[in-house]
């Protein structure tokens, strides 16, 4: 809970210039000495973390789930300001002119950024309007979509101070030697099991560029020159997978592999000629969407692979690296596979991740250290809660949504009689 907390101290912040800032007199859910959290800010930011959670609030069953989240977020909404609480008693709101014009420099940023957006979308959906009123429209949807000067300037004042607040009482946080060598040791093992256990994908992991703190036997680095199907063709077969036609599906595959082989041949018999220049057909000739966010390549392993079968085996035949294989069919097309590495089993060279573990390490601590300042604060702070607003709105949604269920169930039953 602690963590979940933390993550959402910072990210609640980000949220306030979408949701607006309190206003003096309007129904509040929290009071931090003079600062207010409202109660229609809470149900945004409830709203907004129930969406991005995936949480289905059409189902009354999801009650408790929401009821425990929005818990999670007025603490967190209360603790964030705290944060901001100490901060204008350390006299963090008082801005030196260069902050001044870094604040001016990033609201006009986002305002030009919004504007710009919204312009260009108005203009294509009224391509009549005159000047002065496409200005007109577009100052009318900025302001409806929140595009609004003192809210970012409150955004982005509030996000300086908060910066200030947590710099300053975590400067001194550090970790030692000891500490990151023992994480090490944590990191490699819990990689190790979770790929053993196949809780995690040493695949996803590698192809996502994360640190790696552990290799397993049984993998290889693999760079390849996809030439695929049209759209329509992809189309067509993956309606006959999923219908479960397999003897359709199979003689559709035949027929559209046949209709891109001499293709196929022509790419082939180039990197032949000379295999140096792969690099460079594959640039040119290749359908692989991924090759441009995967530059160096992908690792397949040859077991519980997520690649189709026929992918693995070709990566699998080829021995050394800078070895090319011939064309491999599979249902994305042909692919001519380069072998770039043979991964070697083990863990990661201590010296090779040790500023990676250290830096995750460290963040991990002053967050952890900052969070804790933040809950002795709010102790020593005048802070008042009033969690029964959220309690009685969500009670009452539920229990009209439990009432529209039962009505519907009710309907079912008798229209099946």
């Amino acid at each position: 809970m602690k963590r979940i907390l933390c993550i959402l101290l910072c990210a609640l912040l980000c949220l306030s210039v979408l949701f607006g800032c309190s206003n003096q007199g309007e129904e509040i859910i929290a009071r931090v000495e003079e600062r207010q959290v409202s109660f229609s800010d809470f149900l945004d930011t409830l709203d907004y973390y129930v969406y991005y959670m995936g949480v289905d609030t059409q189902d009354s069953s999801s009650k408790e789930t929401v009821m425990q989240l929005a818990e999670t977020i007025l603490q967190s909404m209360v603790l964030s300001e705290v944060v901001l609480a100490k901060g204008e008693e350390l006299g963090y709101y008082e801005f030196s002119e260069e902050e001044k014009s870094q604040i001016q420099s990033d609201i006009q940023a986002e305002m030009d950024a919004g504007r710009e957006s919204i312009e260009a979308t108005i203009k294509e959906e009224n391509p009549d309007l005159s000047e002065e009123e496409l200005k007109t429209k577009v100052d009318l949807e900025m302001a409806t979509q929140g595009y609004i000067e003192e809210d970012f300037r409150t955004y982005f004042e509030d996000s300086l101070v908060y910066d200030k607040v947590y710099a300053h009482f975590t400067e001194d946080v550090t970790v030692s030697e000891e500490e990151i060598q023992a994480e090490y040791d944590r990191l490699v093992e819990e990689a190790q099991t979770s790929y053993l256990e196949g809780t995690s994908s040493f695949e996803d992991d590698a192809l996502l560029g994360g640190t790696i703190y552990y290799t397993p036997a049984g993998y290889r680095r693999v760079k390849h020159i996809l030439i695929g199907f049209d759209s329509g063709t992809s189309t067509q077969l993956n309606e006959l997978s999923a219908a479960g036609d397999e003897e359709a599906y199979q003689a559709y595959l035949e027929e559209a592999l046949a209709a891109i082989r001499s293709e196929a041949e022509g790419v082939l018999a180039q990197v032949n000629a000379d295999g140096s220049n792969f690099a460079e057909l594959m640039e040119t000739y290749s359908d692989d969407p991924g090759a441009s966010y995967y530059p160096d390549g992908y690792v397949v392993g040859q077991e519980n692979s997520t690649y189709h079968e026929s992918f693995v085996e070709g990566v699998f035949a080829l021995e050394n690296p800078g070895d090319i294989s011939g064309l491999v069919a599979s249902p994305s097309g042909y692919h001519i596979i380069r072998l770039e590495e043979i991964l070697q089993e083990g863990a990661a060279a201590y010296e090779d991740v040790k500023e990676s573990v250290s830096t995750s390490l460290l963040e991990t601590r002053q967050s952890d250290t900052f969070y804790d300042l933040s809950e002795t604060w709010q102790e020593e702070m005048d802070v008042k809660t009033y969690p029964e607003k959220y309690q009685v709105y969500l009670d009452n949604y539920y229990a009209e949504l439990e009432a529209e269920e039962t009505s519907s169930a009710e309907k079912s039953a008798s229209a099946e009689e």
